[in-house]
């Protein structure tokens, strides 16, 4: 925000541009409580899954902005102990499965076409998209000049190495048929075919940790998001409210608006566009920092790069999704979004406030 905002003036591009980035931190967070659900239903019978699913997501989203009320350390604190939980049984997972691979499945003579395979990584590109809001909590990290940076490249490195280990375990022990017949709960049913229910049942709770996790620091930084959005006129007044005398009304919008399109949307059809609307996002942050690179220190031809790079991706995503008759009505998803940032931009911004002078430099809060 603080980049375009800075680069480009405050005017409804970069309004808009924002309220797209608050848009898409909800298809996100809807995602990850759809996760837990789905994984979470797996221990009731049949017939009791969708109640399951609809009251454990809409619980879990809500237990999180209680404990995102309660403040940054207790953010922290839970963070630290789930996150290592959850470590701790995918290296097992890993460990476990990798010695009875089937790697003849796993050569490339089985892989499809180099695109396709970025079409699809595109696809699901908003489930690695979670790097960036370590930025977010930058404010109340020690010493940030030297921990950000380090937080960032570590995270990007070991979630990598994680990813691609987990991928070839799974695709290694189940073909992609059956993983795909099990879309909602894969990694459990690969597991079971090596490690039998147990392991169905420690990933199980190893995907509820990760997806409850991701919730909870995903609402800590776009709730700071949308209260920042709405003390500069992009979003209504409301948001910036104070509830408890706490600055929560953030929080509060957010999460309602969660819990809203977790139970009522196809979260299949808009979780491409939600992808789709980070690239965008991402296109834009990179050609600020290109035109700020004196200011910030940093070289202008990288952001210019990684800007092409973005816009490449998001063109395979479009493409891959434009071509298949039974997803191309995903781009009017994507349509839908972007004059919906527009629309709401235009009406705050004509029945707002003036908007208020610029911050400190970019970085610093």
């Amino acid at each position: 925000m603080e980049f375009l905002n800075r680069a480009f003036g405050r005017g409804l591009l970069t309004g808009s541009m924002n309220v797209l980035l608050c848009l898409s931190y909800v298809i996100m967070l809807s995602l990850y409580a759809a996760a837990f659900g789905s994984y979470f239903s797996t221990f009731f019978p049949p017939d009791g899954r969708t109640l399951a699913f609809h009251l454990s997501a809409t619980a879990i989203t809500v237990a999180c902005v209680a404990l995102n009320i309660f403040g940054g350390q207790w953010v922290v604190r839970s963070e630290n102990w789930v996150n290592a939980t959850k470590l701790i049984i995918l290296v097992l997972f890993i460990l476990v499965g990798w010695p009875g691979l089937d790697w003849p499945r796993l050569e490339l003579a089985n892989w499809v076409p180099a695109f396709e395979i970025v079409a699809a990584g595109m696809i699901v590109f908003l489930n690695y998209e979670g790097f960036e809001l370590i930025a977010n909590a930058s404010s109340e990290i020690s010493e940030p000049r030297v921990n950000v940076p380090r937080a960032f490249y570590s995270s990007v490195v070991v979630s990598t190495i994680l990813y691609m280990a987990i991928a070839v375990v799974s695709l290694g022990h189940l073909p992609v048929s059956s993983l795909e017949k099990a879309s909602d709960n894969a990694l459990a049913v690969a597991a079971s075919s090596f490690s039998g229910h147990p392991g169905f049942i420690l990933i199980c709770i190893a995907a509820m940790l990760a997806t409850a996790s991701a919730i909870n620091a995903t609402l800590y930084g776009s709730s700071r998001i949308s209260i920042i959005l709405a003390e500069e006129g992009d979003l209504p007044k409301v948001v910036e409210r104070e509830v408890w005398h706490r600055p929560i009304g953030g929080l509060l919008f957010i999460a309602l608006i969660t819990v809203t399109a977790t139970n009522l949307l196809d979260l299949h059809t808009i979780s491409t566009m939600g992808s789709a609307g980070f690239l965008i996002i991402f296109t834009m942050v990179n050609l600020a920092n290109a035109k700020l690179a004196k200011e910030t220190g940093s070289l202008a031809w990288v952001s210019l790069v990684s800007a092409g790079v973005c816009i490449l991706a998001l063109s395979a995503l479009c493409w891959r999704v434009g071509m298949d008759p039974t997803t191309r009505s995903q781009l009017w998803v994507l349509v839908a979004l972007i004059f919906s940032s527009l629309g709401i931009e235009a009406l705050t911004r004509r029945g707002s406030r003036a908007i208020s002078p610029q911050r400190g430099p970019v970085g610093k809060q």
